[in-house]
């Protein structure tokens, strides 16, 4: 799987590239594929590492700022939760034509490719506003969107799960009558899909990021001058 935005990448002394996309407790290993350069001694480079977690996320690949985390069974802080119905059957299907030959009573099968799980749920609760609002804007701005499951509600599942949820159902339970169970159901039903080819449009820059570059917004105004917010969020240097 190549790391998004690390093809026909080119490098100066030195350069690091990260990954916004890595699956969860399991060993992953980086092969880093030197293609031409002086002094090279040998064309791949291997390092394995574990990224822990206990929680899954769900993400816009392109804008990896969008991620929020998702529970499998319950959370202390409203955040989304997986609901009963959630991975309840993954479908997985092939095209399949028969063929009925002269003089057997058995038709020949000509099979396909089998398909990745199709009509795999993925419903959710949420039951804080903050919360709903994250998955509502990661729902309406995200094209294909990448679950990272965590065991074990993610054991059926691969390490990394690309959905396309051609319809979401948000259905607002009555918060206004003290009902602990209130808050926001998600239903959300997409066949695994092939993950987007393009690099990432929006990195994810951190306030910290931001204020090592400026002293005071004044520097800031002065160096962003004349750029959108969309160019401002994509690369705060102003380059």
């Amino acid at each position: 799987t190549l790391v998004r935005g690390g093809r026909n990448r080119e490098a100066v002394d030195s350069d690091y590239l990260e990954d916004y996309e890595v699956p969860f407790n399991i060993p992953v290993t980086y092969e880093v594929e030197i293609l031409s350069g002086p002094g090279v001694t040998q064309q791949t480079y291997p390092a394995t590492i574990t990224v822990e977690s206990t929680v899954g996320w769900m993400q816009d690949p392109l804008v990896p700022g969008s991620a929020i985390p998702v529970d499998g069974y319950s959370s202390q802080d409203g955040r989304p939760v997986l609901l009963s119905p959630s991975l309840s059957e993954l479908l997985y299907e092939a095209d399949v034509s028969y063929m009925k030959v002269m003089g057997s009573a058995d038709p020949v099968a000509l099979i396909g490719q089998r398909a990745s799980a199709a009509g795999v749920n993925f419903s959710m609760v949420t039951k804080a506003a903050e919360h709903s609002n994250d998955l509502r804007d990661l729902l309406m701005t995200a094209g294909v969107i990448l679950v990272r499951p965590v065991a074990p509600w993610g054991d059926p599942l691969p390490p990394l799960c690309y959905i396309a949820a051609g319809s979401v159902k948000e259905g607002p339970r009555l918060s206004r009558t003290g009902d602990p169970n209130s808050g926001t159901d998600w239903d959300v039903t997409s066949t695994l899909v092939k993950a987007p080819s393009m690099d990432v449009l929006v990195p994810r820059w951190t306030w910290g990021d931001v204020e090592a570059l400026y002293a005071t917004w004044g520097q800031a105004e002065t160096a962003l001058a004349g750029m959108t917010w969309l160019d401002v969020t994509k690369n705060p240097t102003g380059a």
